[in-house]
């Protein structure tokens, strides 16, 4: 779904994934990828964190985090697009 663009639709499907599995990181990780190919990085950000207290040592997580912390302090976008 996300590969064709339907971005919102894909977020929509997430955040309902999450209602009914909150222990599963990953979630939250393609969702804040997610949020964040939308423009919407507060929540983008939010989701990681979230995705870190289940997942402490992801690494794709942390460097992610990293990245849009990096990007909201510089208020620019970091080049690349993220894959699940």
């Amino acid at each position: 779904m996300y590969r064709r663009g339907e971005i919102v639709e894909a977020i929509a499907i997430y955040r309902k994934a999450l209602e009914q599995v909150q222990d599963l990181s990953d979630l939250n990780y393609n969702l804040a990828v997610l949020l964040h190919e939308r423009g919407n990085r507060p929540e983008a950000i939010q989701e990681l964190e979230a995705g870190l207290k289940i997942d402490p040592n992801s690494v794709k997580m942390r460097q992610f985090l990293h990245e849009l912390r990096q990007e909201d302090t510089r208020g620019r976008e970091i080049p690349g697009k993220r894959e699940f």
